[in-house]
Protein backbone atom coordinates (compact mmCIF):
# COMPACT_ATOMS: atom_id res chain seq x y z
CA UNK A 1 0.00 0.00 0.00
CA UNK A 2 1.34 3.35 -1.06
CA UNK A 3 1.41 5.35 2.31
CA UNK A 4 0.77 8.99 0.06
CA UNK A 5 -2.37 7.16 -1.08
CA UNK A 6 -3.77 6.90 1.88
CA UNK A 7 -4.84 10.29 3.58
CA UNK A 8 -5.52 13.94 2.44
CA UNK A 9 -6.43 17.35 3.53
CA UNK A 10 -9.30 19.06 1.86
CA UNK A 11 -10.69 22.12 3.29
CA UNK A 12 -8.36 22.00 6.51
CA UNK A 13 -9.95 18.07 6.92
CA UNK A 14 -7.95 15.19 6.99
CA UNK A 15 -9.63 12.40 4.82
CA UNK A 16 -9.10 8.94 3.46
CA UNK A 17 -8.98 8.76 0.16
CA UNK A 18 -10.48 6.81 -2.32
CA UNK A 19 -7.00 4.33 -3.38
CA UNK A 20 -7.29 3.25 0.12
CA UNK A 21 -10.87 2.60 0.82
CA UNK A 22 -10.67 0.03 -2.46
CA UNK A 23 -7.34 -1.21 -1.15
CA UNK A 24 -9.43 -2.02 1.99
CA UNK A 25 -12.30 -3.63 0.38
CA UNK A 26 -10.47 -5.81 -1.42
CA UNK A 27 -8.10 -6.88 1.42
CA UNK A 28 -11.59 -7.19 3.55
CA UNK A 29 -13.11 -9.52 0.82
CA UNK A 30 -9.99 -11.69 0.55
CA UNK A 31 -10.63 -12.18 4.55
CA UNK A 32 -13.90 -13.14 4.14
CA UNK A 33 -13.31 -15.77 1.25
CA UNK A 34 -10.22 -17.27 3.69
CA UNK A 35 -13.16 -17.77 6.45
CA UNK A 36 -15.50 -19.26 4.51
CA UNK A 37 -12.87 -21.95 2.83
CA UNK A 38 -11.45 -22.25 6.36
CA UNK A 39 -15.25 -23.25 7.62
CA UNK A 40 -15.91 -24.94 5.27
CA UNK A 41 -12.65 -27.31 5.46
CA UNK A 42 -13.61 -27.48 9.06
CA UNK A 43 -16.90 -28.41 8.20
CA UNK A 44 -15.93 -31.16 6.32
CA UNK A 45 -13.35 -32.44 9.13
CA UNK A 46 -16.06 -32.52 11.74
CA UNK A 47 -18.49 -34.30 9.60
CA UNK A 48 -16.03 -37.10 8.67
CA UNK A 49 -13.98 -37.62 11.54
CA UNK A 50 -16.74 -39.11 14.16
CA UNK A 51 -18.42 -40.96 11.55
CA UNK A 52 -14.90 -42.79 10.78
CA UNK A 53 -13.96 -43.61 13.86
CA UNK A 54 -17.14 -44.93 15.07
CA UNK A 55 -16.89 -47.14 11.84
CA UNK A 56 -13.51 -48.21 12.58
CA UNK A 57 -13.89 -48.94 16.19
CA UNK A 58 -17.53 -50.31 15.88
CA UNK A 59 -15.97 -52.79 13.09
CA UNK A 60 -13.39 -53.35 15.78
CA UNK A 61 -15.17 -54.25 18.85
CA UNK A 62 -17.91 -56.37 16.64
CA UNK A 63 -15.13 -58.60 15.03
CA UNK A 64 -13.64 -59.08 18.96
CA UNK A 65 -17.08 -59.74 20.92
CA UNK A 66 -19.02 -61.19 17.86
CA UNK A 67 -21.88 -58.92 18.10
CA UNK A 68 -21.48 -58.05 13.90
CA UNK A 69 -23.30 -55.56 12.28
CA UNK A 70 -24.84 -53.78 15.64
CA UNK A 71 -22.14 -51.98 17.54
CA UNK A 72 -20.53 -50.38 14.18
CA UNK A 73 -24.15 -49.39 13.40
CA UNK A 74 -24.79 -47.91 16.84
CA UNK A 75 -21.52 -46.28 16.88
CA UNK A 76 -21.81 -44.53 13.19
CA UNK A 77 -24.98 -43.37 14.58
CA UNK A 78 -23.32 -41.88 17.27
CA UNK A 79 -20.69 -40.18 15.31
CA UNK A 80 -23.62 -38.67 12.97
CA UNK A 81 -24.90 -37.04 16.18
CA UNK A 82 -21.44 -35.70 17.53
CA UNK A 83 -21.00 -34.73 13.92
CA UNK A 84 -24.28 -32.71 14.01
CA UNK A 85 -23.40 -31.29 17.50
CA UNK A 86 -20.04 -29.64 16.29
CA UNK A 87 -21.83 -28.44 13.08
CA UNK A 88 -24.49 -26.53 15.41
CA UNK A 89 -21.55 -25.31 17.59
CA UNK A 90 -19.41 -24.31 13.99
CA UNK A 91 -22.03 -22.54 12.51
CA UNK A 92 -23.34 -20.91 15.42
CA UNK A 93 -19.64 -19.54 16.50
CA UNK A 94 -18.95 -18.43 12.74
CA UNK A 95 -22.11 -15.89 12.97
Amino acid sequence: MNKKSVMSIKNGHLEVTETYKKEKAEISEKSRFLEGLELASNLGFTIAIPIVLGAVLGSFFDSKLNTSPKLTLSLIMLGLFISLYNIYKLTKNNR
